[in-house]
């Protein structure tokens, strides 16, 4: 791995708060002038009903305001459904209103994104998490890293996900306020080199292994990200900002199933982001198979300016996707972030010199404490009925990893726990007559 000093400042310190040229300083919905009267636009929401300006249903001290805001979001409505309102009219950011600060009140935890568009020509976003539930929240969007940038219509989607009912969302106080310092650096050393055989490997973006002919990685699909190909030393990496969405159309539909490939990996280098999501995709419009993995999001967070290598097992997708006809990738997620190494490859742990074996074992998983995958390895000397399973601190089984014949030899396991909270899990090895626990941490 080489290194390279270098890095792109793209804020500076901001002083007072105010809202552009506008009368307007706080969107309370309070009157007309203050956003009950302007003209909010709901669309992606199923019947797309209108906004509703209704009683405070909580008053507290974040808000002790009259009226606010509420958005039913449909159980049929897109994950993005939305409002917006061009009423603002066109307005710069600039030190004086580079972040938009909002409340929201809402019964669950679930994205908030907040976009601002220029329609037809340009368009940022920020997407996060609300953190409280039942009561009113102070969020803020920092849009310091598009100083300079001219948006006329401001976008709220205030429940970002798949969703199983009608949820209510309150909104008020939508204000542009001072920004704050942001160095938003670039990469300094290049991704580590990848570990795994040629022969093993179908590679979409790489600099060690032959890559798909043919592939677009930049196809229109109506995103605002901006993608390029910048080269450190002799690496090209690529790209995202302003990320909200971005594909990868490979060159040629895999089949993975028949190739044996077992996993997908990827480098990310997070330089300004809060959340990154991959999707893998099978099928073609409108039948389209896709499912995500959360490779880091606020609640989950992985280190900034670093290289860290995700190794995802195919079998987290396959209950969805067709693994036999593969052809996309997405990325979802905000902010700038690079990527190296994106490719499939089959596990071979398991052909080790089956001679050199001559008991059961079951090794401390790696990493560990792990956030949120980690491997576990074990020894076959012969071939053997084996279950593992993974249990909580009161002995409650969390799932089951393997449940099948396996052959003689060393097997690594992948762990997911992207859905269970930090704390001390146990597992256990079940192979014939040998069985074998062990400790392990994951820390959120």
């Amino acid at each position: 791995m080489r290194t390279k000093f270098f890095l792109s400042v793209f804020a500076l310190f901001f002083a007072s708060s105010t809202l552009f040229a506008q009368a307007v300083k706080v969107i309370d919905f309070e009157t007309d002038e203050t956003g009950k009267g302007f003209n909010w636009v709901v669309d992606q929401n199923l019947d797309n009903p209108a906004l509703e300006f209704v009683a405070n249903p909580k008053k507290d001290d974040v808000n002790g305001s009259n009226t606010v805001c509420k958005f039913t979001v449909k159980k049929g409505g897109m994950a993005w459904a939305l409002f917006y309102t061009d009423d603002l009219g066109t307005f710069t950011l600039d030190e004086n209103n580079a972040k938009v600060r909002i409340k929201i009140l809402k019964e669950k935890i679930s994205d908030v994104d907040i976009k601002l568009e220029l329609p037809e020509e340009d368009a940022t976003e920020i997407r996060k998490p609300n953190t409280k539930t039942g009561e009113w929240e102070i969020m803020e969007f920092n849009f310091s890293t598009k100083i300079g940038e001219s948006y006329s219509r401001l976008v709220v989607i205030p429940d970002f996900e798949e969703r199983t009912a009608d949820n209510i969302v309150y909104i008020d106080d939508i204000e542009f306020v001072k920004g704050e310092v942001i160095v938003i650096n670039e990469p300094q050393e290049s991704a580590p080199d990848p570990i795994h055989d040629a022969n093993s490997v179908i590679s979409i973006f790489s600099n060690k292994y032959p890559n798909i002919a043919g592939t677009d990685f930049n196809p229109f699909w109506g995103q605002s990200t901006k993608v390029s190909f910048p080269t450190l030393f002799d690496d090209k990496l690529m790209c995202y900002k302003d990320l909200n969405y971005q594909g990868i159309q490979i060159g040629q539909t895999l089949n993975l199933t028949n190739d044996g490939m077992t996993h997908v990996h990827v480098d990310v280098w997070n330089a300004y982001s809060n959340k990154l999501d991959i999707y893998l995709i099978s099928g073609e419009n409108p039948n389209i198979q896709e499912k995500s993995y959360n490779l880091y999001s606020e609640k989950n967070p992985i280190d900034k300016e670093k290289w860290v290598s995700f190794d995802i097992p195919l079998s987290h997708f396959s209950d969805v996707v067709n693994l036999n006809d593969v052809n996309q990738f997405k990325f979802a997620g905000d902010g700038v972030v690079y990527l190296d190494n994106l490719y499939f490859y089959k596990d071979v742990t398991g052909v080790e010199d089956k001679s050199l074996i001559t008991s059961f074992n079951l090794e401390q998983n790696y990493p560990n404490p792990f956030n949120p995958t980690t491997n576990i390895k074990f020894n076959l000397p012969t071939s053997s009925f084996v279950t593992l399973k993974v249990y909580n601190m009161l002995g409650q089984e969390v799932t089951t990893l393997v449940n099948n014949q396996l052959n003689a030899g060393t097997h690594t396991i992948s762990f997911e726990a992207n859905n269970l909270p930090s704390g001390t899990y146990f597992y256990k090895l079940t192979a014939g007559n040998f069985t074998s626990v062990k400790k392990m941490l994951l820390m959120k």
